[in-house]
């Protein structure tokens, strides 16, 4: 009886391990399926933005992150409003890693793409890079009780920051850039307590109101990705090539 009780404890502690070792603090995300994930949401706070899922099960699916001509979308926007569109999920308050590939680079007009970590509307971490004429630059931001300010403004060399990660350890925050996702350079580190609600990625157009697209290869926490990445047979999902798109408002994607 004593074998069969402490074999019946070892079982138990065992799944409760495993359980743990796979919990993540958000997901992992290739954008490889024909329909978003629904811990997706994606916010349009001026309605005029899009977001596309393009070829998927082709083995170089991406989510792309549009903004029209003519009307700026600031991130740091009037009034503290974050007008930039931006795909977002939610996470648990705990440490992580997030690290998000770009085919992209922005290449004029201070057009911007990067990484968003909430706490809510007025508590918030902005990680991009934008390019005004002079070339890209790499930028680290934060919003407390809605008050902005700069944590770092830096020129970079163009392809060097094709991948972004940004690491949390507590109140410790590391940012930093890749131009091949094996090799990071420390861009900045800076203390800020927040309670994480939400993470995600943004596009936006902040001074010229250029035409913009943003393509996110994929969004990972770094320590549970997913591999392969783009698989081309992929059981889990619908993987028939193809675009899934939507322009208006703040919507629930569809799973």
């Amino acid at each position: 009886m004593k074998t069969a009780i402490t074999g019946t404890l070892i079982l138990l502690l065992s799944t409760l391990c495993i359980s743990t070792s796979l919990a993540q603090p958000f997901l992992s995300d290739d954008f490889n399926c024909a329909e978003l994930n629904s811990v997706w949401n994606f916010v349009n706070p001026l309605s005029d933005g899009g977001w596309a899922l393009v070829g998927a099960g082709s083995g170089d699916a991406h989510l792309s992150l549009t903004l029209p001509p003519g009307t700026t979308h600031d991130a740091w926007g009037p009034g503290g409003v974050n007008q930039a569109v931006r795909m977002m999920q939610a996470a648990d308050d705990v440490d992580f890693k997030i690290e998000v590939k770009f085919n992209t680079e922005p290449a004029a007009g201070f057009n911007d793409q990067g990484i968003v970590v909430e706490q809510d509307s007025d508590n918030w971490i902005r990680f991009d890079v934008y390019s005004p004429a002079s070339g890209p630059k790499v930028f680290v931001g934060r919003t407390v009780g809605g008050t902005n300010s700069s944590l770092l403004n830096s020129a970079i060399a163009s392809g060097s920051a094709q991948y972004l990660l940004l690491e949390r350890s507590g109140d410790t925050w590391t940012a930093s850039i890749s131009a091949d996702g094996v090799s990071y350079t420390v861009a900045t580190s800076f203390s800020l307590p927040l309670a994480i609600t939400e993470v995600g990625v943004y596009a936006a157009n902040p001074v010229d109101g250029l035409a913009w697209t943003s393509e996110v290869d994929w969004f990972f926490e770094q320590d549970n990705p997913l591999s392969p990445e783009d698989p081309v047979n992929d059981d889990s999902c619908d993987h028939a090539i193809g675009t899934e798109t939507s322009t208006w408002g703040s919507v629930k994607a569809r799973f």
